[in-house]
């Protein structure tokens, strides 16, 4: 191996003569006095030389479409390559290559979502002829037009606020400027970092621009953390990991059988989760071992006899560890892993004669957006869980259909003894979709029953002791084909359904009901699914914890049975309650004020009911026995409970 001393030898004679001023893609927030000065430059202030310049306009680049390789030798490892679609790469020599990846599902969905967010303001900018010569298209527009145009309107706030003027349009313009640009940043560090550190930045920013973009950086935020969400519960690949792996096993096949393999990683983001994603996946290879030397030495530069004494094939190190002694020389290969466009390490390999490889995450040239009318959101497979009455598995196609489709997973109970007073099972069902919000599918036919008036508006009666809103749909099991094809009865009771509930919503400030009515299943499926979107962006509690429902239990407790027998407790809040107090006797010893801290996510309506009902009824303070919480489960035993 090569000493310390002569690859500071070989780094000094070399023709090298541009040195990184800075590291692309590093955070930096700037030190600025002005909170609005606080966002990431993602820059690479490389200097090229003339000659430098001069030979890359002499040598285009190529493309080359790498031949499959059929090898019997490292068979095991060739196993994970073959499920990979194979990308291209991009020669610029013998010894650069990019190789160019397809994004993940999730990453771009999250595109597809920031796209969303900055259509209506580029639209503007294009309107108002703002930066004529700049091209406000999301795909194209470029970090350095949207940072040159916050500053530009920064600086006019600042003149005009120096002069007591107050500009409402020159505002206006500030915040378009302030929005694109985020979203810009968010876009770049999406595709060369992954979604995980685009939201991490994200966060951080929505905190500094609350006062100016706060409702929209808080939809755009809850969006993307849905979509990691999602993509950790389908344990989602990431392909640059899957890209680098089967590069470094191509490598190993063509080179390492011949020669000594010593391969450096370089990564520019200091996340653990990363690293240990990278080493897992590279140990597997056979001839290969990885270590990630940053663990060891944070942040320090790294010296250049412990990198040439480490024993390992494959080292992974943080581009602020590498100094000027740093023995590239003892490398065959030097792997890039997040991809910056003037790499100063991919130059400096060139000119010692290093093989470089770096890895590109390229969208698809037509990215679909789908045409629901609605939120992009609507394409992605959001893991809902909801409670149901068992009057939905007496529509097969329609749970099918939501299962399917919309990947809603449903956990059944029976309906409350309230409900069943008003009429069969089988004629409505309950959705619970969250502590407060229920959804009651009517089918249009009972509308032509007898007093369907009343006994619709008796089971919205019934729901309004356990949720503060309802949505009530009415929908045809043969698709209405018609604007206007209800018959007579049908209108006419739907008339007086809505004129009463308007009386009854009037004088209760805590229950709200809105009323749906749908042409045929797909168009139910649809509205149940945009309605539990806007609750989830909508509510306090963060995406993970609003979706995660692995702590629901699939089968009713006796405690649970017990609880339900409060005509104010829905299943899931039940379960909440169960969750949070642990036991009954907990609960029915607790005061209002105690249940309301222990419980923030139930009603306060719904509380409130159930201490009165344990102050009323003197419950002793002791937990009830098994015996009589097996016997409260049955609606005839309530009395005696």
């Amino acid at each position: 191996s090569d000493s310390c001393k002569d690859v500071s030898s070989k780094l000094d004679n070399s023709s090298w003569s541009g040195k990184p001023a800075s590291l692309a893609l590093a955070f930096k927030w700037a030190n600025d006095d002005s909170d609005l000065n606080n966002f990431i430059m993602m820059r690479s202030k490389h200097r090229v030389t003339q000659r430098e310049g001069k030979y890359y306009e002499d040598r285009p680049e190529k493309v080359v479409q790498p031949e499959e390789q059929h090898m019997h030798v490292h068979k095991e490892d060739d196993s994970f390559c073959e499920t990979v679609k194979t990308e291209e790469k991009t020669q610029e020599n013998e010894d650069s290559i990019i190789v160019n990846i397809q994004p993940s599902e999730s990453q771009c969905q999250a595109y597809c979502l920031l796209e969303e967010a900055a259509i209506p303001v580029l639209k503007d900018l294009t309107h108002l002829g703002v930066l004529a010569s700049v091209t406000w298209s999301f795909d194209s527009v470029k970090f350095d037009h949207t940072r040159f145009f916050l500053k530009q309107q920064e600086k006019v706030i600042c003149d005009n606020f120096k002069q007591g003027k107050v500009d409402e349009k020159e505002i206006m313009l500030f915040r378009h400027a302030a929005l694109v640009h985020l979203l810009v940043t968010v876009r770049d560090l999406l595709l060369t970092c992954g979604l995980d550190t685009a939201l991490g930045y994200l966060s951080k920013a929505k905190d500094i621009y609350k006062n100016i973009l706060e409702s929209c950086l808080n939809t755009i935020c809850r969006q993307l953390k849905i979509v990691q969400y999602s993509s950790q519960k389908k344990h989602e690949t990431d392909p640059k990991i899957t890209a680098l792996q089967c590069e470094t096993l191509n490598w190993m096949k063509s080179y390492g059988e011949k020669h000594s393999v010593k391969i450096l990683i370089i990564t520019r983001m200091d996340s653990e989760r990363e690293k240990d994603a990278l080493i897992h996946p590279i140990s597997k290879i056979e001839g290969l071992k990885a270590v990630d030397l940053n663990s060891e030495k944070k942040g320090s530069p790294l010296s250049c006899k412990e990198i040439i004494s480490n024993r390992y094939s494959c080292v992974i190190v943080h581009n602020q560890q590498i100094g000027a002694d740093f023995p590239w020389t003892h490398f065959s290969l030097v792997m890039e892993y997040d991809y910056s466009e003037n790499s100063g390490w991919k130059n400096l390999c060139k000119n010692l004669n290093v093989t470089y490889m770096t890895f590109k995450t390229t969208l698809p040239e037509m990215m679909q957006m789908g045409n629901h009318g609605g939120s992009f959101l609507l394409e992605v497979q959001i893991p809902y869980v909801f409670l149901t009455t068992e009057g939905l598995l007496n529509m097969p196609d329609f749970l099918q259909l939501l299962e399917s489709k919309y990947s809603i997973t449903f956990v059944e109970r029976s309906s409350s003894y309230s409900l069943r007073l008003f009429g069969s099972i089988d004629r409505y069902v309950v959705l619970t979709i969250d502590a407060c919000t229920a959804v009651l599918l009517q089918s249009m036919e009972e509308l032509n029953c007898e007093d369907p008036c009343d006994t619709v508006i008796s089971r919205l009666m019934a729901l309004s002791l356990q949720y503060m809103c309802c949505w009530i749909i009415f929908y045809s099991r043969e698709r209405l084909s018609l604007e206007y094809s209800l018959k007579g009865n049908t209108l006419l009771n739907l008339v007086l359904i809505y004129a009463t509930l308007i009386e009854l919503t009037q004088k209760s400030e805590d229950f709200e009901v809105k009323v749906v009515l749908t042409p045929g299943i797909e168009e139910t499926a649809l509205v149940i699914r945009q309605i539990a979107d806007n609750i989830l962006i909508a509510s306090n509690l963060s995406p993970h914890e609003w979706l995660d429902k692995s702590w629901l239990s699939v089968l009713p407790s006796e405690t649970e049975k017990c609880l339900l027998t409060f005509p104010c407790i829905n299943p899931l809040v039940a379960q909440f309650m169960l969750k949070k107090g642990s036991s009954l006797n907990r609960l029915f010893l607790a005061s209002f004020c105690q249940l309301q801290e222990l419980l923030p996510e139930v009603p306060k309506k719904v509380l409130k009911h159930f201490s009165d009902m344990i102050s009323t009824h003197s419950i002793n303070t002791a937990a009830p026995s098994e015996k009589t919480v097996k016997g409260a489960s049955h609606p005839e035993n309530q009395d005696n409970f």
